[in-house]
């Protein structure tokens, strides 16, 4: 026998041929030690249900696409890698059983049980002819013993196994994973809403009974005063938390884009460290803010602090590592708020004196629902999302954040954003001021008193909260629940600006302006819809600028800075 008897080829193989040449084959690997192999150098396409009707021949397409054909039946393959291509040229079988023959020519008996199958092959019935018949391709025909054939297979099957149960280990893995912070996070959830909301509903129903004391039995003035503040904050805390779970779900579906434009870098900071001053106060800590030295290029001393990005994102990733911070920080302890723009790329610093992060467990505070070890974080509100979220609004500005903490000393993020900074004069042809005025829950511009304001909402306190409002600044207010009867009544109301809820049937896709253009005594009415969409439909009334939005829940000093700017 050959040294090397590997050879390639390419043949076509009749299917009503395989029984005879089957039965050839079967006698061969009887007589001769070494069982028949012929290994293909390509898949085998095409039906698969010829080659499972000749139970003969086994064809197994293993990795990397290599198939062989087995004359040994007791060898079986699964259906699922049988796979052939339908042609026909049964004239190829004499090519194929020349060539077996010199491989074998070493044993005379099966050189002879081939050469009587050649002369017998019944290639030109018409009904062979009208047979299926499998292509191979590149063919290699090759001896090997039965042994050595087992000891693949077994191989393969070991590897086989192997892999699937490592697979199904690491699918446990997942599994059990997911479930553990789902549970972890239903627990930390219940917490978060049932605190705040018990503080909400009992000091509001201390109030409540306060009212009707009698004077000399009552709250004093000063300790009702902090109950309100303290129903506020509990309000803001369950809001907060809120708007981390929906914007983190809007993020990762793709829905959040940045409402990119020209800011301050220094008014961002300060407002963002000024709306967390009083929370940084009541525990003890001091918060600072610092401007970094700015590397300014072409950059005059008027516009170097401005550079284009989305402002209410970039608030939101400091506000979220400031209350990180404060959260973390223990009384008497120090945190400061870096910015800066250096070469065209926007630097923030939150750096703090509080517990630090343990080098083992800081792969977990970008991930969501998750929290580190329960010694570090029991006492500590939150439910896992805030630097999760600032993560992925940071990615969405093509930014990156980084941490370096130490155990006891404090922990520094650092946030870089890449920013065009290139002044842009106003309207007016000045620049923007680079410090701004404090950010104060007060209305700067004076409201027009005797205005007459529509409002059609449906949500009995939403709108009895702008009633009041409204009132006390000596509006006057049209209230009305329906959108189809306000609009009625809107012609003969003449009013100035018209609240509304967007979400009202009727009141969608801009309904409200295009009434208001049929009338040429109404275009100059103004239209502000309150929404809890925060950015499709501005983006889509943008270019009307008689309509503005507010986002529920509507703050009072907003909603009244917002009338007297339209108004003014």
């Amino acid at each position: 026998m050959p040294s090397d008897p590997g050879f390639s080829m390419s043949r076509v193989l009749p299917y009503k041929l395989f029984e005879q040449l089957g039965n050839v084959l079967q006698q061969t690997a009887q007589t001769h030690d070494p069982t028949v192999w012929v290994f293909t150098e390509a898949t085998l396409f095409g039906d698969r249900a010829t080659l499972e009707r000749a139970t003969r021949f086994i064809a197994v397409v293993s990795q990397p696409f290599s198939g062989l054909l087995l004359a040994d039946s007791s060898l079986h393959a699964e259906p699922s890698h049988y796979q052939v291509e339908l042609t026909f040229d049964p004239a190829a079988i004499a090519a194929f059983l020349a060539t077996l023959i010199s491989q074998l020519e070493d044993d005379p008996v099966s050189v002879c049980r081939l050469q009587k199958a050649s002369q017998h092959l019944q290639v030109n019935d018409p009904v062979v002819q009208s047979e299926f018949t499998l292509r191979l391709a590149d063919v290699l025909v090759a001896p090997q013993t039965q042994l050595q054939a087992q000891q693949q297979q077994q191989h393969l099957l070991e590897q086989h196994i192997t892999q699937r149960t490592q697979e199904l280990k690491e699918a446990l893995l997942s599994a059990q994973t997911a479930n553990r912070i789902k549970t972890e996070f239903l627990a930390t959830m219940s917490h978060e809403l049932r605190t705040p909301l018990t503080c909400v509903i009992g000091m509001a129903e201390t109030l409540l009974r306060v009212m009707v004391m009698k004077p000399e039995n009552a709250f004093p003035l000063q300790k009702q005063q902090e109950y309100l503040q303290l129903i506020k904050r509990s309000g803001e805390h369950l809001l907060a938390m809120v708007n981390d779970i929906l914007d983190m779900s809007q993020v990762e579906a793709g829905k959040v884009t940045l409402d990119v434009k020209l800011f301050s870098l220094a008014q961002v900071a300060h407002q963002s460290v000024q709306m967390l001053q009083e929370q940084a106060q009541s525990k003890g800590v001091e918060l600072y803010l610092k401007a970094l030295p700015t590397a300014t290029g072409d950059r005059t001393a008027a516009t170097n602090d401005f550079f284009m990005a989305d402002p209410q994102r970039v608030s939101q990733i400091l506000l979220n590592l400031l209350s990180n911070a404060i959260k973390f920080t223990p009384q008497g302890g120090q945190i400061t708020l870096r910015f800066g723009i250096q070469h065209d790329t926007a630097l923030f610093q939150v750096e703090d004196t509080g517990i630090g992060i343990p080098e083992n467990q800081r792969h977990l505070l970008f991930q969501k629902f998750q929290q580190l070890d329960n010694a570090l974080t029991r006492t500590h509100d939150g439910v896992g999302l805030g630097l999760a979220l600032t993560k992925q609004l940071v990615e969405l500005h093509h930014g990156i954040i980084e941490v370096d903490s130490h155990v006891g000393v404090g922990t520094t993020f650092s946030v870089w954003l890449p920013a065009q900074a290139i002044a842009q004069p106003t309207e007016k042809g000045e620049h923007p001021p680079s410090l701004p005025a404090p950010l104060l829950p007060e209305v700067i511009t004076p409201l027009p008193a005797g205005k007459r304001v529509v409002l059609i909402e449906d949500h009995d306190e939403t709108a009895m909260l702008i009633c009041d409002l409204l009132t006390a600044a000596s509006f006057q207010v049209v209230w009305m629940v329906d959108g189809a009867t306000a609009m009625r009544q809107i012609k003969l109301l003449k009013p100035h600006l018209i609240i509304a809820n967007v979400e009202l049937p009727g009141l969608e896709d801009g309904a409200i302006a295009q009434f208001l253009h049929q009338y040429s005594t109404l275009q100059a009415v103004k239209v502000l819809l309150l929404s809890e969409d925060t950015s499709e439909r501005r983006q889509d009334t943008a270019a009307d600028g008689a309509t503005h939005y507010l986002t529920k829940p509507v703050q009072p000093y907003q909603l009244l800075e917002k009338v007297a700017t339209l108004l003014a």
